[in-house]
């Protein structure tokens, strides 16, 4: 939906996408923001300056150093980070951000350009309660100033559930109910599924769309329960484009939305300081591994030193060479910690590099 995918050898899409009820291009790029499950950021830069490094790229001379400032205090207090400004960002192996304040964090890299369309891929995944709760709160926040919000959410508690508008279930591809949150506890009840005592709706309707027998099932009676659901919520899906059904098909009447896709707006010269200011930054702030890197080569230094002993002869010289050889597979092995900066590159869409490349 957010127009990030393109037809290739091995994934076909089709279908229609509207906006505001006029059918738009396939190749259109909705004015949207992507969150995707996980997200890379350098493990030793806090908070605001990863946000600072963000505006400065994407918007470059466009902005002032105080207005600069000025959004990222905005979008931190907009999504709860103001107490966490001046905490590295961490991660497996460096303690910083908690989990909740990491998906804030990815919402506020991509809040940057003010979409007015927000795609969230599980962003509760991984979180206890009070942190899903938190962060779909803020989410609820942003609802309510205009934003659309559309999240892919795996087992909800029932205060989470209850804090979306709408409700569009899957089970296995297979539309199940789509409609207000409220109705759908509603909807369940008169397919004939009576709800156990004291079960939240959030359980009840997954319960309802599970492949997995309930109690008294069998594994027949599930998948024909499953079916039945499909089949009552394809009958029961009429959504009103305000569309003809012969204009869904005429591009001469379909909209081309132009949400630019661009690279940094900051000059090469600009990004290439804020690169090397943020690669100086992450190596020395990481004291454990240069200390490490460095006790590691002067420890090699010396072993050499002591195992052979140059002279101007031909023996020498072949000792020259089986040095040059085995310093070289040592620093492959050595420095190899570098390469995981080539990990941040998304080998699966190369239309992605431009944002991942720059987090």
């Amino acid at each position: 939906m957010a127009g990030r995918l393109k037809d290739t050898r091995k994934l076909s899409l089709s279908g229609r996408r509207y906006l505001n009820g006029q059918a738009i291009d396939g190749d259109s790029l909705l004015p949207c923001a992507l969150v995707e499950q996980d997200v890379n950021f350098f493990p030793h830069m806090t908070v605001r300056e990863t946000l600072e490094f963000r505006v400065s790229l994407k918007l470059g001379s466009l902005i002032t150093t105080s207005e600069r400032d000025s959004v990222v205090t905005n979008l931190m207090q907009q999504l709860g980070l103001s107490k966490s400004a001046d905490t590295i960002v961490g991660d497996t192996k460096v303690r910083g951000l908690s989990g909740g304040e990491r998906k804030r964090l990815s919402i506020a890299v991509e809040m940057i350009s003010s979409p007015s369309l927000i795609f969230l891929d599980e962003p509760t995944s991984g979180l206890d309660s009070a942190a899903a709760a938190s962060l779909v709160d803020k989410l609820r926040q942003l609802a309510n100033q205009g934003k659309t919000v559309v999240a892919v959410i795996h087992q909800p508690s029932q205060h989470v559930f209850s804090m979306f508008d709408d409700l569009l279930l899957l089970s296995d591809g297979q539309q199940m109910y789509f409609g207000p949150v409220k109705d759908a506890r509603g909807f369940m009840e008169k397919q004939g599924f009576v709800p156990e005592k004291e079960v939240g709706t959030a359980e009840y309707v997954l319960e309802c769309i599970s492949r997995f027998p309930r109690l008294d099932e069998t594994d027949a009676d599930a998948k024909e329960r499953v079916a039945a659901l499909a089949s009552h919520a394809k009958s029961m899906q009429k959504i009103d484009l305000g569309l003809a059904e012969h204009d869904a098909t005429d591009s001469s009447k379909h909209l081309s939305v132009v949400a630019a896709r661009h690279g940094p707006r900051a000059n090469v010269f600009k990004q290439f300081s804020l690169l090397m200011k943020r690669a100086i930054k992450e190596a020395f702030r990481g004291k454990g591994v240069l200390i490490l890197k460095t006790v590691q080569q002067v420890t090699v230094g010396l072993i050499y030193g002591g195992i052979y002993k140059l002279g101007t002869n031909q023996v020498c010289g072949t000792g020259r060479r089986e040095i040059s050889y085995t310093q070289h597979f040592a620093d492959v092995y050595l420095f190899d910690s570098l390469l995981t900066l080539l990990y941040l590159f998304d080998e699966r869409r190369p239309s992605k590099i431009d944002m991942v490349l720059y987090r």
